[in-house]
């Protein structure tokens, strides 16, 4: 059976004030290197800079870059004053 454009429904959801305050307060970062760098290590030297209770969300978004959502304004701009850092020898810029 195909579906016609008719046929498909996006749905949104409501965004409650956290999810919002979380989405402001976010950044991608990258892992500089010439292949694939081990996203489980890189996840969790991530999370060891900034744990759950400063950036509740660290994820992959592509092949070597990471999102991060920050509770707070000021702990971002904290990180994006710092960087780089040197993630399993490779360096991760904000």
């Amino acid at each position: 059976m195909k579906l016609g454009m008719e046929d498909q429904v996006i749905k949104q959801e409501k965004r409650d004030e956290r999810s919002v305050a979380v989405s402001r307060c976010s950044i991608i970062g990258k892992i500089v290197a010439d292949r694939m760098v081990n996203r489980k290590g890189v996840l969790n030297i991530l999370k060891g800079i900034w744990p759950v209770e400063v950036a509740p969300v660290i994820s992959e978004v592509r092949s070597n870059k990471y999102g991060i959502s920050f509770k707070i304004n000021e702990v971002m701009e904290k990180a994006l004053d710092e960087g780089p850092w040197l993630v399993i020898g490779y360096c991760f810029t904000i």
